[in-house]
């Protein structure tokens, strides 16, 4: 099946920006400072085989990350996971940010495994923007200066040196995210359970896997070895939403996605999603958004999902 949504490797990425360094081809460190019109930059939409981490210093920047848009102002950065759906907007004048991605080939080479730097994952799928000190930003900083200057150095070691560096920022990003997290009551309170805490990343990483095909509560009880009442009452309680919530709200996000960002047609979304027929998906859309998908695809914006 082919979606028609850009799937672009990180190098294709830095073609499109236009971005020309001496960096390895799956590593992108890119300044920008939009200071007139004629500067202001909206990246099509597409999927990344990368880890983004984008930094606002000064001015606004607009994400659009799977159907859902996200601004940030000075002082705040968005996590952008592989596989994501999204683009770039930045339209304001005196916009000054930093953008940083590594790809995922180069994270498998480091023997990195995402979950472990992005325990929150799934958190993040729905909430990627988190707030920075001038410490933290100065620390990026630090790290980035380090990785461009490190890939100059001939050196036998030069490039186990550099994945060091950007496993290091990596896990620096995590404890930023984390404390983030965990600066709010809700969130704290929900991750205080460690074991609950680790069923709930399980059951939230077999979502991303397994959404668009398996939307009933049993299969994902099954995999995690516990009774569809037992899942639903954990999900409940760690995360403050149902399981059908948490799958709903992905189907949505993804359908939004398909339906605004390629030309496959309604039918073929609904039989994507795994929905029986498409206007069994008509339904179920409608009931979730206050507008009909082709009413979606011709602008209208409907209601936000609350979670």
């Amino acid at each position: 099946m082919n979606e028609n949504i850009n799937y672009f490797s990180l190098a294709d990425v830095k073609r499109h920006m236009g971005i020309e360094d001496d960096l390895n081809k799956n590593i992108l460190i890119y300044d920008f400072n939009v200071t007139d019109s004629t500067q202001r930059s909206q990246y099509t939409p597409g999927r990344a085989n990368a880890i983004g981490i984008v930094i606002c210093h000064n001015g606004e920047i607009s994400i659009n990350i799977n159907a859902q848009k996200f601004t940030l102002t000075s002082g705040m950065a968005a996590m952008i996971l592989p596989n994501c759906i999204y683009n770039v907007d930045i339209t304001t004048m005196s916009t000054q940010g930093t953008i940083f991605a590594v790809s995922t080939d180069l994270m498998k080479d480091m023997h990195i495994n995402i979950e472990q730097i992005v325990p929150m994952g799934m958190y993040l799928f729905h909430n990627p923007c988190f707030h920075l000190s001038d410490k933290d930003i100065a620390l990026y900083k630090h790290y980035m200066d380090m990785i461009r200057e490190v890939s100059h150095v001939s050196h036998n070691h030069s490039q186990q040196m550099t994945l060091g560096i950007i496993s290091s920022l990596l896990a620096f990003t995590s404890e930023v995210m984390e404390y983030e997290v965990n600066s709010f009551p809700a969130e704290k309170s929900s991750r205080h359970n460690n074991r609950n805490m680790r069923l709930f990343e399980d059951f939230m990483n077999l979502l991303t896997k397994h959404f668009r095909e398996e939307h009933q509560i049993g299969f994902y009880a099954d995999k995690l070895c516990l009774t569809p009442k037992y899942l639903s009452l954990l999900i409940k309680q760690t995360s403050g939403r149902s399981v059908s919530d948490w799958i709903d709200h992905c189907m949505i996000m993804e359908a939004k996605t398909l339906l605004r960002h390629s030309d496959m047609s309604i039918q073929q979304i609904a039989y994507t999603l795994h929905f029986p027929t498409p206007s069994f998906f008509g339904t179920y859309f409608k009931r979730h958004t206050g507008v009909t998908p082709g009413d979606f695809r011709q602008g209208s914006e409907g209601r936000n999902m609350s979670l």
